[in-house]
């Protein structure tokens, strides 16, 4: 652990970021979160670690000693806190267990933060680039000649001309519903849980109809 903290650190690594929750931890040890704060904290000095979240490393446990009736109780129950966005699984397996709201509930609420202003990104092994919070959503691709900074310049420039990524910008899911509307999307009676399970759900159905396949993918991560 210690040669590859300090061979990250070499290469430049500004901050380390530990994810430590319930639902990591049905995969992961939390021992090995808690070893990987200690040791890094001594390497790197505190303040560059960050832990994802720090209330669960000092008070968690490994959840996949729970059964999974007992294991999803917890998950709804820690869902309910409003720190994890609904993408993917999680909106599969978490938004069932939490409260919904009508659509109109998130009107208003745009994702230029998270979108635009994302403190950290996912690179897929064909260098395709989604904001580190919306899976799913294709900002570009890296390439020899093309580099990150370079990808957020694009990014800045021409964003608001993307359909998908310019629509959430600017209006949030709600927009974004209204722009899948058309393609026949219709809202759940029951409503959603938060506005990225709505934002989830709509470019679920975008993705099933091969739309917009410069903004949305891959494919295979839309699918049940």
């Amino acid at each position: 652990m210690r040669d590859r903290l300090r061979a990250l650190d070499d290469a430049g690594m500004g901050k380390l970021c530990i994810s430590a929750d319930p639902y990591h931890q049905q995969f992961v040890p939390i021992a090995c979160c808690r070893l990987a704060a200690r040791v890094a904290s001594e390497l790197l000095g505190a303040d560059r670690v960050q832990v994802r979240w720090r209330d669960w490393l000092a008070e968690g446990f490994d959840t996949a000693e729970l059964d999974d009736e007992e294991r999803g109780r917890l998950f709804g129950r820690y869902a309910e806190s409003g720190r994890d966005r609904l993408n993917g699984r999680a909106a599969e397996c978490l938004a069932p267990r939490l409260q919904r709201k009508n659509p109109a509930h998130f009107a208003d609420t745009s994702c230029a933060e998270a979108i635009l202003r994302s403190r950290h990104i996912h690179v897929d092994g064909t260098g395709r680039v989604m904001p580190g919070t919306c899976a799913g959503i294709l900002l570009g691709r890296l390439s020899d000649r093309t580099s990150v900074r370079q990808l957020w310049e694009s990014l800045a420039a021409d964003h608001a001309a993307r359909p998908i990524i310019g629509t959430l910008a600017r209006a949030g899911p709600v927009g974004l519903m209204q722009l899948a509307e058309s393609a026949g999307f219709v809202p759940f009676p029951q409503g959603y849980a938060s506005k990225c399970h709505l934002c989830w759900e709509i470019r679920r159905r975008l993705v099933e109809l091969g739309a917009f396949p410069d903004e949305l993918g891959p494919a295979w991560m839309y699918e049940k």
